[in-house]
């Protein structure tokens, strides 16, 4: 992404955080890239009232780690509250892909409030969307920060990134005007100046009140959270569930352990509160509970052993199926029927 389409977009979130009355302040990712170079500099351009912002966010370019790569620091002053968010945190055991830039946003954090600071990483948000693949780093900075601005969780998934892109460029095209960065998005200028028109329907546009007679793919989300909500009441109210896992973590054999690449486990829960609302529970349970089986990452042996466990159990009781059934609901995840 180029820093000063990441620029506009921010510019983009700013508006919307004064419309839900949040103010917040943004760096401008050009500033932030020389502060390594001009480490005198950092905190003289900031807002005198930065103390009393909502939120601060600072979007960072670094190369630490070999090839370019977008990550960002949020700050919430009145919480005393730091996020540092990489799309790529699995891949290093702090959950940050750049120390230097770390001690910077801390010494920024300092200057803006001398108190004690919580720090936080994509480790201690179970559900965090991460990257695995592609060029996508920017658009992962771009949502981190908007979801963290309207305080919506992380409702969206690496798979969403194609059409996400879309959304962003449709934004800047109505904000800014497509002749002003058309140029920038010449592969798709002419569909945006047609959904702009009128001409052609957009799928991801931001959410507005819809009537009693629900089209059928809205529907059918409507219908997969409920079900979510379901599947994971039962799997926090039953004994049974729990008493799974525990058998697990006793040595009981699973088909999820030893760990699989991460590509190989499927998200059956989609709905990102529900995700975290029974990450957290099984991580209660492996809390409490001794283990035979040994991992060095808390999060992946949830994600990649218990969870699978437990989703496959919720939909044996759920549905009244055998564990191979459940097992194949589960690897054959969700289905829509949109028409």
């Amino acid at each position: 992404m180029d820093s000063h389409i990441g620029n506009a977009c921010m510019k983009i979130i700013c508006e919307m955080a004064r419309q839900i009355g949040k103010d917040i302040y943004i760096e401008d990712f050009y500033v932030v890239h020389v502060w390594k170079e001009t480490p005198n500099n950092i905190v003289t351009g900031l807002p005198e009232d930065a103390d009393l912002k909502d939120l601060l966010a600072f979007p960072a370019w670094t190369n630490a780690n070999g090839p370019d790569h977008f990550v960002v620091c949020i700050m919430m002053p009145l919480r005393r509250e730091m996020v540092f968010l990489d799309s790529l945190y699995a891949e290093h055991e702090s959950g940050f892909g750049d120390e230097e830039y770390r001690a910077i946003f801390r010494k920024i954090a300092y200057q803006v409030d001398h108190g004690t600071w919580s720090e936080k990483t994509g480790y201690d948000f179970p559900a965090l969307p991460r990257q695995t693949r592609g060029n996508d780093c920017g658009v992962f900075v771009l949502m981190y920060t908007l979801s963290m601005v309207c305080g919506i969780g992380f409702q969206f998934q690496e798979m969403d990134i194609p059409i996400i892109r879309q959304w962003w460029c449709l934004l800047l095209m109505e904000r800014f005007q497509i002749d002003g960065y058309g140029h920038r998005f010449a592969f798709w200028t002419e569909e945006a100046r047609s959904v702009l028109d009128g001409k052609i329907r957009l799928l991801f546009r931001v959410k507005r009140k819809t009537t009693s007679n629900l089209p059928a793919h809205v529907q059918e989300v409507q219908d997969r959270e409920r079900n979510d909500k379901r599947l994971v009441d039962l799997i926090i109210t039953s004994k049974s569930p729990e008493q799974h896992l525990v058998d697990i973590l006793g040595g009981k054999r699973s088909n999820w352990f030893p760990l699989k690449p991460r590509s190989q486990v499927p998200v059956y829960i989609e709905n990102e509160q529900s995700q975290s609302i029974i990450c957290e529970y099984i991580r209660g349970i492996l809390n409490k509970t001794k283990t035979q089986l040994t991992f060095n990452d808390e999060v992946e042996f949830i994600c990649g052993c218990l969870l699978p466990e437990a989703i496959t159990h919720g939909i044996s009781e759920l549905q009244g199926l055998s564990w191979q059934e459940a097992e194949d609901v589960f690897l054959l995840g969700p289905i829509y029927r949109a028409s």
